[in-house]
């Protein structure tokens, strides 16, 4: 076996597996060449071809495009986590501590006993929590969907977040009641969701247009 065959092997190798129609033609080609030098020079330039489409510009910017929103959507997870866990502290800390704790120190509960702090606590509409709850698990989910290169279930997960925010807005609006989260942060909610939307289309797109390269060039 020759170098020019052996380094054709390592093509094949390296090339992504979208395009292995190309392997094949290159090794077709390579074989009707009958000068072993410019066999040997075919064979190169088909080695570096399949490193640039291994490790091409639009690859690479795809993957750091998904790594970067990936963070940031569990970042935004993961401050929603601590956000209602830090509230479930509060209230652990007034019914263990009254007043006398930590949480007592807090503006909105001085010239309040304890038990008068966890009433005004439960004021707090169920549904209004039960929403912020499900719009974090809709980040947490949307990252995971990200990370794993689930796009329509990403789309899915975000979507549904957009229309809880929505409907907590709308409710939180006409109640005018007490609430975790102002409603007029609704917009922040709903520009997050509606740019992870974007976002899994966005990926989606690119990852068919990558995937018919191959085809379009042939």
């Amino acid at each position: 076996m020759t170098l020019a065959h052996l380094l054709m092997q390592h093509a094949a190798t390296v090339m992504p597996e979208p395009r292995h129609d190309w392997t094949a033609a290159m090794q077709a080609e390579v074989s009707e060449i009958n000068d072993p030098r410019a066999a040997l020079a075919f064979a190169a330039g088909c080695v570096l071809t399949a490193y640039h489409q291994r490790i091409s510009p639009m690859r690479i910017a795809l993957v750091l495009g998904r790594f970067g929103v990936t963070v940031v959507t569990v970042l935004t997870a993961g401050v929603h986590i601590a956000f209602l866990l830090y509230w479930v502290a509060i209230i652990e800390d007034l019914k263990t501590h009254g007043t006398n704790g930590w949480a007592g120190r807090f503006p909105i509960f001085r010239g309040h006993s304890a038990e008068e702090a966890l009433q005004g606590i439960g004021l707090l509409p169920v549904w209004h929590v039960v929403a912020l709850v499900a719009m974090t698990l809709a980040f947490a989910l949307s990252a995971w969907f990200l990370a794993h290169g689930r796009l329509r279930l990403l789309a899915l997960a975000a979507g549904t977040g957009l229309l809880i925010n929505t409907a907590n807005a709308l409710a939180m609006t006409a109640v005018k009641g007490p609430y975790l989260v102002h409603p007029q942060m609704a917009w922040l909610y709903a520009l997050a969701f509606g740019l992870l939307i974007l976002a899994a289309g966005a990926f989606g797109g690119a990852d068919r247009w990558l995937a018919r390269r191959p085809q379009l060039a042939a």
